[in-house]
């Protein structure tokens, strides 16, 4: 399968001979990218596989995940853009960027109904979104016979599935100590769901737990 990319970056320090100011360096840039992803071997088409012997016969089994060999590569797409300035020789310096990155055709186990003899199948699914920012601040508060660097960085990251499957709007991914992962459209991946206490509604005693005549 094929993915590209592209970058494009531009010194403006350099373009518009700001150096002899308060900016050393000037710089913003933007690129593109797209990767691929494939699926796990045996993934295409069923096969059978051997198991132990019953006697003198021998036991061919089937998977019970129904394969699937028109699936798709996974194909994830990024947009990226960025800037990187720098004030009073290099002292003083800020790099930002703004990210989204879209993922789709991403290749899982789903359920499926006993009555088609799997209990499951392999499908691509799911388009989910990131973006987010970075923020990057260097200084050198002191230079001399004794030099202080400092950096700070910031960073902000937010998810969101945006579609699973055409007819499947959520899907549980396991459950650990009576916590369930879910992907669900419109929610963030790496929701978790458990079961709460049930509350007093309203009133003096809102939000302690509610209480039955068998406590």
């Amino acid at each position: 399968y094929f993915y590209p990319s592209a970058s494009l970056s531009l010194i403006l320090s350099d373009m518009l001979n700001l150096q002899s100011g308060p900016i050393s360096f000037a710089k913003v840039r933007a690129n593109y990218a797209q990767v691929g992803g494939d699926a796990d071997v045996y993934a295409l088409e069923n096969t059978f596989g051997f198991g132990n012997d019953w006697g003198a016969i021998k036991r061919a089994v089937i998977s019970g995940t129904l394969k699937n060999n028109a699936l798709k590569p996974l194909i994830g797409t990024s947009h990226e853009f960025g800037a990187d300035i720098r004030f009073f020789k290099n002292r003083l310096g800020f790099d930002f960027t703004y990210y989204k990155t879209i993922n789709k055709n991403q290749i899982i186990s789903i359920p499926t109904t006993m009555a088609s003899g799997y209990s499951s199948m392999i499908v691509n699914a799911g388009k989910i979104q990131n973006k987010g920012i970075e923020l990057t601040m260097n200084a050198t508060p002191i230079e001399g016979a004794f030099r202080w660097d400092a950096t700070v960085n910031f960073t902000r990251n937010r998810n969101k599935v945006l579609k699973l499957i055409d007819g499947l709007t959520s899907y549980d991914l396991g459950s650990a100590e009576g916590v369930l992962f879910r992907v669900e459209e419109g929610k963030e991946m790496g929701d978790m769901y458990a079961y709460g206490w049930a509350t007093v509604p309203d009133g003096e005693h809102k939000g302690e737990p509610l209480l039955n005549d068998d406590g």
